[in-house]
């Protein structure tokens, strides 16, 4: 049986054999009168206290609570006798491996020699390189792509600081005993009296102001981060209050919401508990950041523990309640919406004998087909459906439109929704659409007159002999085998994919004309900062208007006619024969011609080799200079 004692030591309290307690102290008062350094006695004696407490610390466990005399003569070995440094003036004179002995670094920031974090030093430290080397590189690497900010603010996150006496010992790679300590300390106060090298001070200025800016940085996004957290956490519990405030107060009331009546989604869900669970689980949340935050900003408790469990509690139980019914409700609600909101095909009676169609409104999509009877159908939600019009009068004109909707100020986002209208006669010669889309395909006709205004898409494909084709602000494709194609186009995009035998094309306002086929004879009039891109459109003989800086690009195989204004230009593929040109003096007219793959890595550091769409081409022109050259591809990467 062994007498204990408690003891406090370095911070800690230890439960210690009262023989080890004797041992233990005698050593600490030995050490005590041994220590060299009469200034900083008391603080060398504190850094020793806390090794040993360190040391004591791991040799105890819950299975061992007290220390034993075994225990404290092991650590006396450990930290040295005081013996063997009673002579300061000896220890000097010793190497430094004699003296404290070395053991294995690790890599600290070191605070004794810092200027922003300490982390250069502590590099320094680790590798036995003077700081002011490390500092030279790491200011150098902020000009290398800025890559030194980044690594240096990484190391100062992973780094740990060498705080303690033990610490800075393990940084230098010195043992953690008495006569180390004691040694750090005079190497301490040997650096303090040291004078600073000129490059150190400059690193010194330049780390301090470097050190105020982040910590000015740091403050300010602090106050932005706390300020937006507050906002957010009060928008959000205001918003919150308020919304479920105002679902209550409409719940019963004839609203509808995308033709959906409130009404009817209150009787397929838990309604008003799916409403508190979600309140609860969004507003707490909201109001615990609010709390945290402004306790933190004034160093004041607002809300108690109790309080904060309650209301942890709370909110698992309603964000559990709230997964769990919209998980089971979903299915149901979303059946409900498409019970409502379903489509259906309707026949449209008497709607007969009728050459002409003219459709008009939005969100109309006509399609039409010939065939040996007339019918009409019309494809939407009934309340939609029952919007749209049908007549045909005495020219023998199909007008189809939509009737001017009543303004429901119950419905909310009632907006009409897509009809399509699928409209099948023997024979069509006229179509008139005003902001609806129209859509035809495989149609066989021997003539046909499309007039469109406002349309989003208008898509035909046929084989039509006489085909008119007149748009106005829309987006239009067109492809099929023609005979005689007329194109009227203003303020639109055209794409195409045309065979035609004789082709008369007029853009104008803006259009935009890309696309690929062949032409036999086309007149072709482009004005008013128009632009028609044909390198894959074949035109045998062409006859080429271009006026008030609208372009062309396309492929002529035998004749061209030309009249360009001083603003615009053509550029064209082929050997063809100039014949009337009542060109400006300072228009473009240019042949480019395509370069297979060889001939374009052969040539390609010359001048008047190009790439353009993906293709290789050169300009069939000699002794011009580069600038031209380059004047001219400019001017194709900036029309086309």
């Amino acid at each position: 049986m062994e007498k204990t004692t408690t003891i406090h030591l370095g911070g800690f309290a230890f439960t210690i054999e009262e023989g080890a307690y004797q041992n233990l102290k005698r050593y600490l008062e030995s050490v005590r009168e041994n220590i060299s350094l009469e200034a900083d006695k008391k603080e060398v004696m504190t850094d020793i206290e806390m090794s040993i407490a360190e040391k004591l610390k791991k040799k105890t466990s819950s299975s061992k609570e007290v220390v034993t005399a075994k225990d404290v003569e092991e650590l006396i070995l450990i930290m040295g006798l005081p013996e063997d440094f009673k002579e300061a003036d000896n220890l000097e004179e010793k190497s430094e491996g004699e003296k404290i002995g070395k053991i294995k670094k690790k890599l600290y920031r070191n605070p004794d020699d810092m200027i922003i974090g300490g982390v250069c030093s502590g590099i320094a430290t680790y590798f036995d390189i003077e700081p002011v080397l490390i500092r030279l590189v790491a200011f150098l690497l902020v000009f290398c792509n800025g890559i030194g900010i980044p690594a240096y603010i990484i190391f100062w996150i992973i780094i740990p600081s060498a705080e303690t006496k033990s610490q800075k010992l393990e940084m230098q790679g010195s043992p953690l005993t008495v006569a180390a300590i004691e040694q750090s300390f005079k190497e301490t106060e040997e650096k303090g009296n040291r004078p600073a090298t000129v490059l150190g001070n400059i690193f010194r200025q330049i780390g301090k102001i470097i050190k105020r800016l982040l910590i000015l940085f740091v403050k300010v996004f602090l106050f932005f981060l706390n300020f937006s957290i507050i906002a957010l956490s009060i928008f959000t519990i205001i918003g919150m209050t308020v919304l479920v405030g105002v679902a209550i107060m409409y719940a019963n009331s004839g609203y509808v919401i995308d033709y959906i009546p409130i009404s009817e989604i209150i009787k397929t869900i838990p309604f008003y508990l799916l409403l508190l669970s979600t309140f609860f689980a969004i507003i707490i949340p909201a109001f615990l950041l609010l709390a945290a935050d402004m306790a933190a900003a004034f160093n004041k408790k607002i809300v108690n523990f109790t309080a904060v469990i309650i209301l942890i509690t709370v909110w698992m139980i309603a964000s559990v309640a709230t997964t769990v019914m919209v998980v089971r409700y979903a299915p149901d609600l979303r059946l409900k919406i498409s019970d409502i909101q379903y489509r259906q095909t309707i026949e449209v009676p008497s709607i007969e004998n009728f050459n002409s169609i003219s459709a008009s409104g939005k969100n109309l999509i006509i399609s039409i087909k010939l065939g040996d009877r007339f019918s009409v159908s019309a494809n939407g939600m009934a309340s939609d459906l029952d919007q749209i019009t049908y007549g045909v009068d005495e020219n023998k004109i199909l007008n189809i439109g939509v009737k001017r909707k009543e303004v429901d100020r119950k419905c909310l986002l009632c907006d009409q929704k897509i009809v399509r209208i699928a409209i099948t006669a023997p024979n069509v010669e006229n179509i008139k659409i005003t902001d609806a889309d129209l859509v035809i395909e495989n149609l066989i006709s021997d003539k046909m007159t499309i007039v469109a205004n406002g349309s989003d898409n208008i898509n035909i494909d046929g084989n039509i002999k006489d085909f008119g084709l007149k748009i106005v602000n829309t987006y239009a494709r067109l492809s099929g085998k023609f005979d005689n194609l007329i194109i009227e186009a203003d303020k639109t995009d055209l794409s195409y994919d045309i065979n035609s035998t004789t082709a008369n094309i007029k853009l104008s306002n803006s259009t935009e004309a890309n696309g690929s086929g062949s032409i036999n004879q086309g007149n072709i009039e482009i004005d008013k900062n128009s632009h028609l891109t044909g390198l894959e459109l074949n035109i045998s003989d062409s006859s080429i208007t271009l006026k008030d800086n609208s372009w062309a690009i396309m492929n002529i195989e035998s004749s061209l006619s030309t009249n360009i204004d001083e603003d615009s230009g053509l550029f064209y593929i082929g050997d063809v024969q100039l014949n009337k040109t009542t060109n400006s003096p300072f228009a473009t007219l240019t042949k480019i011609s395509r370069a297979s793959v060889s001939e374009y890595r052969k040539n390609e550091n010359k001048d008047n080799y190009f790439q353009f769409y993906g293709n290789n081409y050169k300009f069939d022109i000699d002794n011009v200079d580069s600038e031209l050259f380059q004047e001219k591809k400019e001017l194709l990467r900036e029309k086309f």
